[in-house]
């Protein structure tokens, strides 16, 4: 991730990492000559919000790289969010004076554990396709925001915690289903 401070960007990463954050994309969906390592640092007026840093690093790209590129959307493996038989055991956040957080962290070898404070579900997916390297589609049809904790296993090996499936089901009332679908990519011309 880059160094954002007041009016301050840096950070010395792939190609890929660098089109991946400025389109709001896992680099993996970023397709091209994309390996080269760069040290960016750049200024901006510190009354920007960073919300519109990752457009800002987008023009820089297309301005001082030349780089041209164009969106394809592509049929790949993951997972659907779903509600589990039951429904959700999931309730609103009652506490919005809260900041909003989502964190993944390793409390023991191979088990993750990932604590939410007024989460909505695009944050769960996001988190969850990242740990899990595969995409994974919301399709709890759920819209407010949640305070949830659940732990997994890593990996089938790992006997201190569930796989993530089981442990969603039985903390969460959510299950993951194996699909095909769409992701948008980003190719670099």
């Amino acid at each position: 991730r880059p160094i954002i401070t007041a009016g301050r960007f840096t950070w010395t990463t792939q190609l890929a990492y660098l089109i991946g954050y400025a389109y709001s994309l896992d680099f993996s969906r970023v397709s091209g000559k994309v390996g080269a390592v760069y040290a960016i640092e750049a200024t901006f007026d510190s009354a920007i919000p960073e919300a519109q840093v990752p457009k800002m690093v987008q023009d820089l790209l297309e301005d001082r790289f030349k780089l041209r590129s164009h969106r394809a959307t592509a049929q790949v493996d993951g997972y659907a969010l779903l509600p589990a038989k039951g429904g959700p055991k999931l309730k609103p956040t009652t506490e919005k004076s809260m900041p909003a957080s989502i964190a993944s962290h390793l409390p023991l070898t191979g088990v993750i554990e990932i604590n939410a404070s007024r989460a909505n579900m695009a944050q769960l997916v996001q988190t969850l396709s990242r740990s899990l390297g595969m995409p994974v589609w919301d399709k709890t049809g759920l819209h407010d925001e949640y305070d949830f904790r659940f732990r997994y296993a890593r990996d089938a090996n790992t006997t201190d915690a569930p796989w993530v499936g089981t442990a969603m089901q039985e903390a969460l009332g959510l299950m993951l289903d194996k699909q095909k679908g769409p992701v948008e990519t980003i190719v670099v011309d």
